[in-house]
């Protein structure tokens, strides 16, 4: 049940270049490894009508000039390779599917703009997806690990119970712990006294502050909702199949309290908080 969902990490070899991302120290690390590059590039489009944003190694040119971006974009490679750095390879735009647009990391210049041939809606940038109307919405790979991680944190644990490891406490208990494991890695530790003004630190939605209220969001944080709830039913099923113990985190002869578990804890409700 555990297995075969996304991608399954490989044993990779050691590697002697790059950053570890995530640190204190891989942004700026990042910016003074590029800072000439940014220099070059500057003095490129100085006075042109283009727009040069970069984050750590993620960049991206807006310009209606489409042979100034490949000019601009070509620079930017070669000045990289004299950085000793390492850039992606730069996919070609000429596409037939939207599918295979959100293959690969580095895209040649392309139209932005609405639906049409040779023409895609969609931009990305530092974990956002921004559409050519301006909406920003979660970028499809940080959507997809978020759904993966759901997955693994619940079948992790159950999974170990396959090999003849025996629950120590009862099925109410582990469910309960996996509900609030999940909560607090997706919006944080939410309780019904502040979760209008929760801050979000800690956790995944606090990377995106930068969401607004559009149907691609919305259909994205409830869908991240409703398979939370889907990895919780069928976590209920499979402890219902087990001999889970008796043991609960409830001292005997108290009651146990009843939690309410809805808008306040999920990913749309912490989002727009209305």
């Amino acid at each position: 049940m555990g297995e075969g969902f996304g991608e399954r990490k490989k044993n990779k070899p050691y590697k002697r270049k790059g950053i570890p991302q995530g640190g204190a120290l891989s942004g700026l690390i990042a910016n003074i490894m590029m800072h000439y590059v940014d220099l070059s590039i500057q003095d490129v489009i100085a006075g042109k009508d283009v727009a040069y944003l970069r984050f750590c190694d993620d960049m991206i040119l807006v310009t209606a000039d489409e042979k100034l971006a490949s000019e601009v974009l070509d620079i930017y490679i070669r000045r990289l390779k004299s950085s000793r750095l390492h850039p992606y390879p730069i996919k070609s735009m000429n596409i037939q599917r939207m599918k295979d647009f959100w293959d690969g990391k580095s895209r040649g210049p392309y139209k932005w703009g609405e639906h049409g041939r040779d023409i895609f809606p969609w931009i990305t940038f530092v974990g956002f997806d921004i559409n050519w109307r301006g909406e920003v919405r979660v970028r499809k790979k940080s959507y997809q690990k978020q759904l993966t991680k759901q997955h693994s944190v619940v079948w992790n644990l159950l999974n170990q119970y396959d090999k003849d490891k025996t629950p120590r406490y009862c099925m109410n208990t582990i469910l309960e712990s996996l509900r609030n494991r999940l909560i607090g890695m997706s919006v944080g530790r939410v309780t019904l006294w502040n979760y209008h003004d929760y801050k979000n630190v800690h956790c995944w939605l606090a990377a995106f502050p930068l969401l607004d209220k559009n149907k691609w969001a919305v259909a994205q944080l409830k869908g991240l909702d409703r398979h939370r709830e889907k990895e919780l039913y069928d976590a209920n099923k499979k402890l219902k199949s087990i001999d889970c113990g008796t043991r609960s985190k409830n001292p005997d002869g108290v009651r146990r309290k009843e939690h309410y578990y809805g808008k306040a804890f999920s990913y749309y409700g912490q989002a727009y908080k209305d």
